[in-house]
């Protein structure tokens, strides 16, 4: 094989290996999971409100077992409420968090919307139609690099605050029944306690006998002379 084989050999190679790089570059299908972890966070952040609302509902039969005169269901009502704030402020922060979290820096890439904003559109038209195709390459690659970064750090806070919320379902459950069957089984329920008194029949009977036995006063107007 000649030298001028071997040559366009290298050159074929070469094109082909930056090709595929292009290829990989271009089409990794990275762009759409920032966009979906903020869809995640959002969903995470709409079920603790959910909850919430709940508890709202329940408040004064919560009250009203945390006033009880058995420690035991005061003390299991505080533990149950105390680990699902905890969770609540674990899960919701790492969500929020998830959701407000930018890229992290990189180099100057015009790949990213920021940095062609600072351009003029002849400052951006004249620095992209000097770039070479490996250049192009190189600064995609930084931009898929950036994002991906992105992509795992919002990814592993989810799944902190995804774990955080089936505990706080869980507890958010046992609470709610709780509270739903707390005013049908105390015995100081409002319906109770708001019943007429029941009256003794006998002591109906008499004291209407003494009322009949009892003379009847007739009022008399003032004498008048004929």
């Amino acid at each position: 094989m000649t030298t001028t084989d071997l040559a366009a050999e290298d050159r074929f190679q070469n094109t082909d290996a930056l090709l595929g790089a292009t290829r990989l570059a271009f089409f990794t299908p990275i762009r759409n999971y920032p966009s979906l972890a903020d869809s995640k966070a959002k969903s995470i952040l709409a079920a603790d409100g959910l909850m919430i609302s709940v508890f709202l509902i329940y408040h004064d039969r919560l009250v009203m077992l945390l006033h009880n005169d058995y420690l035991g269901v005061v003390f299991l009502i505080l533990t149950l409420l105390a680990s699902f704030s905890c969770l609540l402020l674990i899960g919701g922060f790492c969500a929020y968090i998830a959701l407000t979290m930018p890229i992290p820096p990189m180099p100057e890439s015009l790949a990213f919307f920021p940095e062609i904003a600072r351009l003029s559109l002849d400052e951006y038209r004249s620095k992209i139609t000097v770039l070479t195709h490996r250049q192009v390459v190189h600064k995609i690659l930084i931009y898929n690099y950036s994002l991906a970064t992105l992509c795992a750090r919002k990814f592993a806070l989810l799944r902190r605050a995804m774990a955080c919320v089936r505990a706080q379902f869980f507890l958010w459950l046992v609470i709610t029944l709780v509270a739903a069957f707390a005013g049908k089984v105390d015995p100081k329920s409002p319906d109770k306690d708001n019943s007429p008194p029941r009256v003794d029949r006998k002591a109906r009977v008499t004291h209407s006998r003494l009322s009949l036995d009892a003379p009847t006063v007739v009022a008399k107007g003032p004498a008048t002379d004929e």
